[in-house]
């Protein structure tokens, strides 16, 4: 049995250390377990507090048998791409059985009801509806979405719909769908505080965000919420300098960026159509950081996840076009003697370019080169994030950990 995840691991915490107890709890202890994880940029728009390399270590050393890279700009997608892009790595394996993800509710059936509902045409025809109603088309997308499914399914539909991660679970869920994969989908209901909460409570499990603000607030406390197995290898990283990554050292750049640059296809630039690009250059000249610079943007019509994704495309020149194809290569960020077995099966019946070395990129084929270069471009940038910065070019000297 081979059950795949899609993550951040953002810090790697007990939480995560749950869902893989929980996943051999029902699969059996046999279960092979491989991370599609997020390289060093996440989801809703930000730097990861701690390198792809050290995230997969992490994981790695609490059960995970193999860790493959879901890279830059995937990585940094709305929730529909971000799924996509995961599920699709996972299904050019060839190999993986089950995608295990938590959700709030925890419920596969009202979880799938919604997600094929969301795939109807009556849905998409009640939300351009709304997207064209002078009433509602100043509402938030979530909301228009809320609001047209609870047209098209009889009775509505749970509160709770629309919470984090099962907003990201609905999309698995129809990405599965949608790509006819024979993967099926599996949820565990989430524990722990609120996803966006930045306060701890009562408990082992806290929620990646709290953790996040009490590393950055120099509180190390939090370091009471990661297994313990892994709290060496974060103390380690602290004392080199590497740990914790802080976007904040790059907002004179993205500032500067904003302040200097008009480019000709700004509509083009992915997250910022829609006039989201000329507001952030509007208010790049009344802001001085990023956190300002997105608060400042943010608005009914503009998310946060939206307005910073935005602004790191903006700033790393990312364009939709750019994007069209999914991911057409991972990267190996860890392994343990399972996961290689997993990587000699992939040799034999998987459909995507796994990069195991550096000079394994001179065989991709043009497309993937591209992203590859992309994705580098964004990992040479992250290592400015760093307290002591690193050099750029990290990639050219990247190695998987490799557990004996």
């Amino acid at each position: 049995m081979i059950v795949g995840i899609i993550t951040e691991y953002n810090p790697f915490h007990n939480g995560h250390l749950y869902q893989i107890n929980k996943i051999r709890a029902t699969f059996g202890e046999e279960t092979q377990i491989v991370a599609v994880m997020s390289g060093n940029f996440t989801q809703r728009g930000g730097v990861a507090i701690a390198d792809k390399s050290l995230r997969a270590r992490c994981a790695l050393l609490c059960g995970v048998n193999l860790v493959l890279e879901l890279p830059f700009p995937y990585s940094m997608s709305s929730a529909e791409f971000f799924a996509q892009s995961g599920v699709h790595i996972l299904n050019a394996l060839g190999c993986v059985d089950y995608l295990c993800f938590g959700s709030e509710s925890g419920e596969i059936e009202s979880l799938t009801t919604v997600a094929e509902a969301m795939l109807t045409d009556e849905y998409h025809n009640e939300l351009k509806s709304l997207s064209n109603d002078a009433n509602t088309k100043k509402m938030g997308y979530p909301q228009m979405c809320e609001a047209a499914l609870n047209k098209v399914i009889k009775g509505g539909h749970s509160d709770i719909t629309f919470t984090p991660n099962n907003i990201l679970a609905i999309e698995y869920i129809k990405a599965l769908i949608k790509s006819n994969s024979d993967i099926r989908p599996f949820t565990i209901a989430r524990q722990g505080n609120d996803f966006s909460s930045k306060s701890f409570v009562d408990g082992d499990i806290q929620s990646a965000t709290s953790i996040r603000s009490a590393i950055y607030n120099k509180d190390i406390s939090a370091l009471e919420y990661i297994p313990d197995i892994t709290k060496s290898i974060i103390l380690d990283s602290l004392k080199s300098g590497d740990f914790p990554c802080d976007e904040d050292k790059l907002s004179t750049a993205v500032i500067s960026h904003f302040r200097l640059n008009s480019p000709n296809n700004a509509n083009d630039i992915h997250d910022a159509s829609g006039g989201l690009y000329n507001r952030l250059k509007e208010l790049s000249f009344e802001t001085n950081n990023i956190e300002n610079l997105v608060s400042s943007a943010e608005s009914k019509k503009f998310t946060r996840a939206r307005i910073r994704r935005a602004i790191f495309n903006s700033f790393l020149g990312v364009t939709s076009s750019q994007i069209k194809e999914l991911p057409m290569f991972t990267q190996l960020l860890a392994t343990d003697d399972k996961g290689r077995a997993i990587l000699k099966a992939v040799r034999n019946q998987g459909s995507i370019s796994i990069l195991t070395k550096p000079s394994d990129t001179d065989a991709l084929s043009e497309t993937a080169k591209l992203q590859k270069k992309l994705s580098d471009s964004a990992d040479s940038i992250f290592q400015l994030t760093k307290p002591m910065p690193k050099s750029g070019n990290s990639a050219l000297r990247f190695t998987p950990f490799v557990k004996k």
